[in-house]
């Protein structure tokens, strides 16, 4: 314990030492600023019309140094600047045409300044709003560090629980997979603001049931306390990760690092469960590792787990299920069932492609339970033979694991069955996406295709799916140096089935059976679905894949001492899984280098960066306007936004939303009270602009602007 609590202790120091270092005021750590430009050797950025610097919060006073100035072209007057703090105006003037450095004294405990300005939109295509240039920006404090000394303090608890958590834990027997947890967690929540930018659709709408469930006991369109599936925005999602946010929304409201927190925390425990799921498999404590930490660094997971969409649960529900699954074929009693039951009634509910592949995988587990069971007794395929008994009882029926396990999924499963068979609507996701040919053989053959390329290497090591929505452009989905690994776990695996081999097997036939089924499974109903392949559909095969290497890893490794005159393999062998680990790390860190910096501002468009910031600024602003226009031309899907923003309570927003419902395709929100969702197009792209938002990441955002029509003033919101 003394040892832990030292390291624990030891960590916190670096902490604190790290976050005394930190600069009381950065250009990164400030925003409404768009990405850097360099003009004549000299590096700048252009501002929104609005800038906030957050600064560190000191006993004494701050010197800020501001280096700006505003570049000219014809017809353009100079910009006006206002700057104020915490307290109120600090300087209002015009913005230079040079570069002019400003210095201001912030009173201590000044937590940011905010920067004001016109905006102009550039000539020769430009399609930005711009303000003033920020050339370079410095602050020199003074006293003492009152921010970073307050977080360093915050920490102090949490490092020292830690290390009584780990100890304890490890105690038990449970100090590796809560060490892979907090791997897990550590690569799922860095940088979690920031990377992947932006909010998507599919993030918000998810907070926004959860925030009006926690009010009204309705999602956003009125529906009562929904089980089987959300409408959503008409495409009927999975409930799931709606009910997992819901706590957490009722207490902060639908806030975008709420989900993503979520998601990142029930992507970590995929780790320790991978790590259970090869014990129980008995590939040994080396495998065991070496699951858990492919299950906490594959790039596969690690991306899904950093966005607050369904598919991120997939890989932690599945696992979870494998689990359940290869606990139940080994013991074949009622708590193995129900542990099944209950794992397989809750995953159903994660993600649509599990509504296939869950009940398979369940029914491939039930099966081999009972085969195992006829195989060791050597009774007959009756059903007195399976229950034991040498004429059926009604009792023992329904006390057989089997029966139980049935009782408990029907029941878990009926509020799917009751949407699925009652709700024409709830396949129109599935509709969209379903695999469709002029013949069956034309449709067996595109069937194929698309089952046949989750099986190929391009996949896994080269391009991914090619969408940089659900993954990395040049990348795979996983790292090639794991593939000889791989490729020795899946002969391992099928080596089990062969009576010649069983002896080096590490598990038995049954349970490699159930693993390589779930394999085949697994990519299924990715494969019933366009196009093919998809990252996110098949994420089921993320932990099977991080499984088949940490079985290759199993036997590879020597297990305890060499034997007389192998010392030489055992040394090989131990420097091959070695060469290999060095490998993946290596490639890893070049695939996380691009994910946390080239990446962010390739998807930060797609993902509307900026866009809810610019819809806070509109409902700032909406009460002096006659009607608030969101452009449903460049914007997917405003009004989920708007509802985010909360401009009217939980129930009024359902009252007032106006839905019109397109069967066979996603909904239409016409208008939600003053806020209207229309086609823009027709509208002059130079109006007067009150707010321009530049994207998180530094690309083009959104602006708020101010249009008359036939003597009504409408705020208009529309992407640059």
């Amino acid at each position: 314990m003394s040892r832990a609590l030292l390291v624990a202790l030891g960590v916190w120091v670096a902490c604190v030492a790290w976050l005394l270092t930190r600069p009381a005021a950065s250009l990164e750590m400030s925003s409404g600023l768009y990405a850097p430009q360099q003009f004549e050797g000299r590096t700048y950025r252009w501002s929104g019309d609005r800038v906030v610097i957050p600064i560190a919060r000191h006993s004494g006073p701050v010197e800020l140094s501001l280096r700006l100035g505003a570049m000219r072209w014809e017809g353009r007057a100079a910009p006006y600047l206002s700057l104020r703090d915490d307290r109120g105006a600090l300087a209002r003037f015009a913005a230079p045409e040079g570069p002019r450095t400003y210095r201001l004294r912030l009173p201590p405990g000044a937590s940011a300044v905010t920067i004001t300005s016109t905006v102009d939109r550039p000539p020769a295509g430009d399609p930005r709003w711009v303000g003033f240039t920020l050339f370079d920006l410095s602050a020199r404090p003074s006293g003492w560090p009152v921010d970073a000394l307050a977080r360093g303090l915050a920490l102090l608890p949490l490092s020292l629980a830690a290390a009584v958590a780990f100890v304890w834990s490890a105690r038990r027997g449970w100090g590796a997979p809560l060490a892979l947890s907090g791997l897990a967690l550590a690569l799922r929540t860095f940088q979690l603001h920031s990377t992947p930018p932006g909010w998507r659709v599919d993030e918000v709408i998810s907070l926004l049931d959860a925030w009006h469930l926690s009010r009204t006991g309705r999602d956003h369109l009125g529906h009562l306390l929904p089980l089987g599936a959300f409408e959503a925005l008409g495409d009927w999602i999975s409930p799931l990760l709606t009910y997992l946010e819901l706590p957490f929304v009722a207490l902060v409201g639908p806030q975008r690092m709420v989900g993503r927190l979520v998601t990142a925390l029930v992507g970590a425990l995929a780790a320790p469960l991978g790590y259970a799921l090869a014990r129980a498999l008995g590939l040994g404590f080396p495998g065991a590792i070496a699951v858990g930490l492919m299950m906490a660094l594959s790039p596969w997971q690690v991306f899904i787990s950093r966005v607050a969409m369904p598919p991120a649960l997939v890989p932690t529900v599945w696992t979870m299920c494998l689990l359940a699954g290869v606990i139940f074929i080994k013991r074949g009693d009622r708590r193995a069932a129900v542990g099944l039951a209950l794992a397989a009634g809750v995953a159903l509910y994660a993600y649509p492609t599990l509504k296939l592949a869950v009940p398979l995988l369940t029914a491939l587990a039930m099966a081999l339970a009972l085969l195992k069971g006829w195989s060791q007794a050597g009774r007959g395929p009756g059903l007195a033979g399976w229950l034991g008994e040498g004429r059926v009882r009604p009792t023992a029926i329904i006390r057989h694991p089997l029966v139980v396990a049935g009782l408990l999924l029907a029941l878990l499963w009926a509020p799917f069955v009751y949407v699925t068979l009652f709700v024409p609507a709830s396949s129109t996701r599935l509709n969209q996406a379903a695999l469709r040919a002029d013949s069956w053989s034309a449709w067996f053959n595109a069937w194929w295709a698309g089952y046949s390329v989750y099986f190929q290497p391009d996949f896994y090591y080269r391009r991914g799916d090619g969408s940089s929505t659900s993954g990395m452009p040049g990348f795979g989905v996983e790292l090639w140096a794991g593939l000889p690994l791989l490729l020795l776990g899946l002969a391992g695996a099928l080596g089990s089935l062969v009576p010649a081999l069983r002896r080096h097997a590490l598990t038995g036939p049954w349970l490699a059976l159930f693993i390589l089924g779930a394999v085949l499974l697994a990519a299924l109903p990715a494969s019933l679905t366009t196009p093919s392949p998809h990252s996110f559909r098949a994420a089921p095969l993320a932990p099977l894949y991080a499984l088949l290497v940490g079985w290759g890893v199993a036997l590879l490794l020597p297990q305890g001492r060499s034997g007389p005159g192998r010392a030489g393999l055992w040394w090989a062998r131990w420097l091959s899984v070695l060469a290999l680990a060095a490998a993946m790390l290596w490639q890893g860190a070049g695939w996380w280098r691009f994910y946390t910096q080239s990446y962010p501002a390739l998807q930060a468009g797609l993902n509307h960066d900026g866009l809810a910031e610019a819809v806070r600024r509109a409902v700032e602003l909406a009460p002096g306007y006659a009607e608030v226009w969101f452009s449903a031309d460049s914007i997917a899907m405003p009004y989920v936004y708007v509802l985010a923003a909360r401009p009217f309570p939980p129930a009024e927003a359902q009252r007032l939303l106006v839905v019109k419902r397109q069967p066979g395709r996603f909904n239409h929100v016409v208008q939600l009270g003053p806020y209207r969702f229309v086609d823009t197009h027709h509208l002059p792209p130079i109006l007067p602009t009150l707010a321009a938002v530049p994207g998180a990441a530094g690309g083009k955002g959104y602006v708020v602007q101010e249009w008359v029509d036939g003597g009504r003033r409408v705020l208009v919101v529309r992407q640059m």
